[in-house]
């Protein structure tokens, strides 16, 4: 932020937690059949995808409150995650519908 690096470190912050719950939402696909064992998988997975962006906001938390907040067309590191977050199950069509 200091100097001058605060938009390239927030898209490689976004690059790097869309990357990680990619492979998480890919670690899901054809896991197994039985729905409330998926289901249990998906709550874990989302469990640690929440503990893990509220760690990395409180790192974070100077480029959260100063680059986040002077550009309106940037999303808070928190409203990121979760964005990030819903898009990959679009990647797994497969259990959309189950």
């Amino acid at each position: 932020c200091i100097h001058k690096m605060a938009a390239r470190l927030y898209q490689r912050l976004h690059d790097e937690c869309d990357r990680h719950i990619s492979l998480k939402i890919q670690s899901l696909v054809d896991q197994t059949p039985a729905h409330n064992v998926f289901l249990g998988m998906v709550e874990q997975i989302w469990c640690d995808h929440s503990e893990q962006m509220l760690t990395i906001r409180s790192i974070f938390l100077y480029l959260d409150r100063s680059y986040v907040i002077q550009t309106p067309s940037v999303r808070s590191i928190w409203d990121n995650g979760l964005d990030v977050s819903s898009h990959p199950s679009s990647r797994a069509p497969s259990h959309q519908r189950q």
